[in-house]
């Protein structure tokens, strides 16, 4: 498994501990038009209990001189009754540094 698919499993399972090790101090996280800087804040993100759960289902990764990409599914369910709320193709991009630690990720719209 790739750093990049662990970071979006980790995400997903709102282990704030392994996303912390997978990335960068200084790490930018961008989700479309936002973006959150620094680890500690893209940990908050991770724990963050909101009213819609979400996860990244891992369908392929492509991976190219230090960037790897994974395609993947995102499935959101309501916390409350576990019905599901949205369902989109989405495409995470990690760039990594030079201890192999994610410096950036976007999440994007896939296809």
């Amino acid at each position: 498994m790739t750093v990049a698919e662990d970071f979006v499993l980790a995400m997903s399972d709102a282990d704030g501990d392994a996303v912390e090790r997978l990335v960068d101090p200084d790490v930018v996280l961008v989700l479309g038009l936002h973006q959150v800087e620094g680890a500690a804040a893209v940990r908050r993100m991770a724990e963050e209990v909101a009213p819609l759960e979400m996860r990244i289902e891992c369908r392929s990764v492509e991976e190219d001189a230090g960037v790897t990409v994974v395609h993947g599914r995102r499935v959101q369910r309501w916390r409350e009754t576990g019905e599901l709320a949205h369902e989109d193709a989405v495409d995470v991009t990690c760039h990594y540094g030079p201890d192999g630690r994610i410096v950036r990720a976007e999440l994007r719209a896939g296809a």
